[in-house]
């Protein structure tokens, strides 16, 4: 009996009778004339790719600033459910994460997530940094002022305030704020 066998591009061919003794010998035969030749029949490569990019999500984030005027954040607060497709991201990292009274407004934040192959991918999130206004404002009730040596005097929320802290970015402002000699003797009511 003659058996032919295609592995890929090697034809093997093995000649036999069906004798019990043989048949054994043929399996033998076949195993020691396939991995001679480097193929099997079963034989397949798996490619895969260990470079797709993670795909980075991000989300905007609001940072209230607190009474010193600073605010920390972490990329988790503008992370969206980023992942890696054949992976785990290992790695979370923001360009920016501190905010302080000079950062009021909308700040943008690029969120850096790195896989488990060293693979990047990045996003970008708007950060809107505020300081909002106390809830009550403690206010002398009466304040004398004193004209400087040029006649003027200029009121500040710190000269009014019972707590002069509670603006640590300046937002608070008076009205009237500006007076001068034409205001001696006179009462004036303040607006904060």
């Amino acid at each position: 009996m003659k058996t032919h066998t295609n592995l890929r591009n090697h034809q093997v061919s093995v000649y036999t009778s069906f004798r019990k003794s043989t048949l054994l010998s043929l399996f033998f035969s076949f195993f020691i004339l396939v991995n001679l030749s480097g193929e099997s029949p079963n034989h397949y490569t798996e490619e895969t790719d260990e470079f797709i990019d993670p795909i980075a999500i991000c989300i905007d984030f609001t940072a209230v600033l607190d009474n010193s005027g600073t605010k920390a954040i972490s990329p988790f607060n503008v992370n969206g459910g980023s992942f890696d497709p054949d992976g785990n991201i290992v790695d979370f990292s923001i360009d920016k994460d501190f905010f302080t009274c000079d950062d009021l407004g909308v700040n943008v934040v690029t969120l850096t997530v790195e896989d488990n192959d060293g693979n990047t991918a990045t996003c970008t999130a708007n950060v809107t940094v505020s300081f909002p206004p106390p809830f009550a404002l403690a206010c002398f009730s009466q304040v004398n002022l004193s004209l400087g040596f040029d006649g003027t005097f200029t009121l500040t929320p710190e000269d009014i305030l019972a707590d002069p802290l509670i603006d640590p970015c300046g937002l608070i402002t008076v009205t009237p704020s500006f007076f001068d000699c034409d205001d001696v003797g006179q009462q004036f009511t303040v607006i904060v």
